[in-house]
């Protein structure tokens, strides 16, 4: 029989700590790991994550705000509200300006040394 299985968000299971100026709520649902990542104005992956670049690939949905991404070969892009991105492994980001983004992300498991 099929089923329909909703979770919200606002309801996460897990809210991990993952230092200054961002928060990831974290939602399983039915086996899909959904996080919704808000980025404060001022946030920077280095600075407040990790000195290193982050490893795990991001697919997902900027709700708000804009993000700069750098990549480890030096190509960058500028990701806004409305934007569907695939984020490869071996970046840099930070905000882009002085609102908070908002980041739905529909890729890898989540945990301390994998948002960015």
């Amino acid at each position: 029989m099929p089923v329909i299985s909703r979770q919200s968000l606002d309801e996460p299971d897990d809210q991990p700590p993952l230092g200054e100026q961002v928060t990831v709520d974290l939602v399983d649902v039915r086996g899909l790991r959904v996080k919704r990542a808000v980025f404060e104005p001022g946030w920077h992956w280095k600075q407040h994550v990790s000195e290193e670049l982050c490893t795990t690939r991001h697919a997902g949905y900027v709700a708000s705000g804009r993000l700069h991404v750098v990549m480890a070969d030096g190509s960058e892009a500028e990701i806004k509200a409305g934007d569907v991105v695939a984020i490869d492994p071996g970046h840099d980001a930070w905000t882009a300006e002085s609102e908070a983004c908002v980041f739905i992300d529909f890729g890898e498991s989540i945990d301390k040394a994998s948002v960015g």
